[in-house]
């Protein structure tokens, strides 16, 4: 199963047992699913992934309590800045590289 497909399947599995929707816009079942498939292709593993996303979500959890913002909808933002930290990290893709290919992503997803 790809990805992509593996993505839509959490969010069937999730609509049938009654659950609020996973995602609620495309790109955050985009980012689920890269970080699912680089970890499937063993280029870090899922702990990996979720200790950076902890610490994303942490440290963004200091700042909202210093100028107390609030974005409830934010998670994915949280969990697509992981990915990055981890793929620069590892060596995986540059920070150039991570930029063109957001710019491209942006570029799809406004026509």
């Amino acid at each position: 199963m790809s990805t992509e497909n593996s993505a839509r399947t959490f969010e069937a599995l999730a609509a049938d047992a009654g659950l609020e929707p996973v995602f609620s816009a495309p790109w955050e079942a985009r980012a689920f699913a890269m970080a699912l498939g680089l970890s499937e292709a063993s280029l870090f593993t899922w702990d990996e992934f979720r200790a950076h996303l902890i610490a994303e979500v942490g440290s963004a959890d200091r700042v909202r309590e210093h100028d107390g913002s609030a974005n409830p909808g934010e998670y994915y933002e949280h969990f697509l800045r992981a990915l990055e930290h981890l793929l620069r990290e590892k060596g995986i893709a540059s920070e150039a590289e991570l930029a063109h290919k957001l710019r491209e992503i942006e570029s799809a997803t406004t026509k």
